[in-house]
């Protein structure tokens, strides 16, 4: 059994100025919207405040798209998270994301080298893939007027996120 629509997993390294090169316009304010799946993720994530992948000594589980962008796979429950180690991830193991980890670490950093998020696969559904800078965003305004408490490492807070994102794709802070 293969990974997600025949695709297989690949972890992808690219050289960084070629990348920067080749994606310099990928994002835009368009990537703030999000439909029902990506909004239902970012839903699910908040009430747990924790998202789940699939690791193995190969890397994390990701998507090759056919287009050399890494994309990333996030989960909003355990269970399917669980559900999707078959065919190419077979073997993945299961790992918890604190919110502040992914939002700091992953969704940043992806973002920061231009890929794409694919969020909650499950056999035999299509590919979600969204900018992980529109799930930054919605979960920023979700959490601006919340008490969650974060324990960030490189930022001072989630305006500072907020800041950085919203520089990176040319907007009005």
């Amino acid at each position: 059994m293969q990974s997600p629509c025949h695709m297989h997993i690949k972890i992808f390294v690219v050289d960084l100025a070629k990348r920067q090169t080749l994606f310099a316009n990928m994002y835009s304010e368009n990537d703030l919207d999000l439909g029902k799946k990506p909004l239902q993720f970012i839903k699910n994530i908040t009430f747990s405040h924790t998202a789940w992948g699939l690791d193995s000594p190969r890397g994390f589980a990701s998507i090759d798209t056919g287009n050399g962008i890494e994309t990333l796979c996030f989960w909003s429950e355990k269970e399917k998270a669980e559900q999707s180690a078959i065919g190419d991830w077979e073997g993945y193991r299961l790992t918890e994301i604190e919110m502040g980890e992914l939002l700091e670490n992953w969704l940043v950093g992806l973002g920061k080298h231009h890929g794409l998020a694919c969020i909650d696969w499950e056999k035999d559904e299509n590919l979600e893939i969204v900018s992980p800078f529109g799930i930054i965003i919605h979960l920023i305004d979700f959490y601006k007027s919340s008490d969650y408490e974060f324990d960030f490492t490189m930022f001072n807070g989630l305006e500072d996120i907020e800041y950085a994102v919203k520089d990176i794709l040319g907007m009005d802070y």
